[in-house]
């Protein structure tokens, strides 16, 4: 009989000390959970803001692909174009792009917009006869009047024109404090649909012997 007491207690101390090793395991890993998490949660919110960022960036994208198709295809439909229509259709462009804001924090504009006209003449000489920027990141140095040889391959048909349009859009991504900005550009080409070319919009913009 106290053989047996001696092992009953022997066995309980044993289950006790057990419990303390369980426990104080139970405890570390507690706090390698908390440490590891603590790790982890930045990283995944980061991700998360990638994701979204990523998102809009591809509507922004797709937006600046129909706006860009959508300004060459409505300059293409007439044989003269003045400044104040170029203006509607710039506001037109503004409406495409909402809800995404067109300034920054500081009202500098984030929307960039570049019209030009180029030519090919009978001689298959290539020129751009007009241009029109308006708009962030965008000049009409960058179509210079005269020649030009950077339009896409199959474009520059003899005694014919293109109307190609250039949209840009600053983006500032959510986690910009690490990417920055960027800049998102999509172009167009159509052919003018009722003249061999849209005559010279006017005074606000570039032309060939203003």
């Amino acid at each position: 009989m106290p053989r047996s007491n001696a092992m009953s207690k022997q066995n309980k101390n044993l289950y006790c000390r057990l419990k303390e090793l369980t426990g104080a395991v139970h405890r570390d890993r507690s706090g390698a959970v908390l440490v590891e998490f603590s790790i982890i949660t930045p990283v995944l919110i980061l991700l998360l803001f990638g994701v979204v960022d990523f998102g809009q960036a591809m509507t922004i994208d797709r937006r600046l692909s129909t706006v860009a198709n959508s300004m060459a295809d409505l300059v293409a439909r007439t044989d003269s174009i003045t400044g104040d229509e170029l203006s509607d259709i710039r506001e037109i462009v503004k409406e495409i792009i909402k809800p995404f804001p067109l300034t920054d924090s500081q009202s500098n504009e984030k929307l960039g917009v570049l019209i030009t006209s180029i030519a090919t003449d009978s001689d298959d000489v290539t020129e751009v006869k007009w241009t029109c920027a308006s708009g962030a990141n965008v000049s009409g140095s960058e179509r210079p009047i005269g020649p030009y040889s950077s339009l896409p391959a199959g474009l520059a048909d003899t005694n014919s024109s293109i109307i190609e349009t250039v949209v840009r859009y600053e983006f500032t991504p959510t986690i910009g404090f690490l990417l920055g900005n960027y800049t998102i550009e999509k172009a167009a080409y159509f052919r003018p649909r009722v003249a061999i070319e849209v005559d010279n919009p006017g005074s606000e913009c570039v032309a060939s012997g203003s």
